[in-house]
């Protein structure tokens, strides 16, 4: 996995995966690291430069109907972050266009 992240994305993925909006998931029904998993991933993010758009969610065993709606509201921060995002891109975008009319 190392070599895959250091080798294989480090360069132009990781410049386009730079300030894009993310939240880390976890769920396992099998073991109580999940926490850790987290946190790794967390770490990845952190490292790409994600704009962390929540808290990570936690989830062990199946999800209740609390986990899920709390899923559901972090995926709606989620989808406005990139909404947003991609406006801003667009204005930046538009800018430029006014600019040199």
């Amino acid at each position: 996995m190392k070599y895959f992240f250091d080798r294989i994305i480090d360069g132009v993925i990781h410049e386009n995966l730079e300030r894009k909006p993310a939240v880390a998931f976890e769920c396992d029904r099998e073991t109580t690291e999940v926490k850790g998993t987290l946190l790794s991933i967390e770490k990845l993010m952190t490292y790409f430069l994600f704009d962390k758009v929540a808290g990570g969610i936690v989830c062990q065993g199946k999800p209740g109907k609390a986990k899920i709606e709390e899923c559901k509201k972090v995926g709606i921060a989620l989808a406005e972050a990139g909404r947003d995002l991609h406006a801003r891109a667009h204005e930046h975008l538009s800018f430029g266009r006014n600019m040199f009319s």
